[in-house]
């Protein structure tokens, strides 16, 4: 995730725990890895109308 977003591992780390805190991904711990998931499918939703309105190719 560091090198695809350019942001260190620190950050990353922070946001995710605020997307956490506000409930809009979920975490589970598998060994050493953390695996993240967006707790509300709608969310998706959300992501795909985001990219339409704003990511034109």
């Amino acid at each position: 995730m560091e090198k695809e977003l350019e942001a260190s591992q620190s950050s990353i780390s922070q946001h995710l725990n605020l997307l956490k805190d506000k409930e809009i991904v979920a975490s589970r711990r598998a060994a050493q890895q953390v695996f993240y998931r967006l707790n509300n499918p709608r969310f998706m939703d959300l992501i795909s109308l985001t990219r339409e309105l704003f990511c034109k190719e």
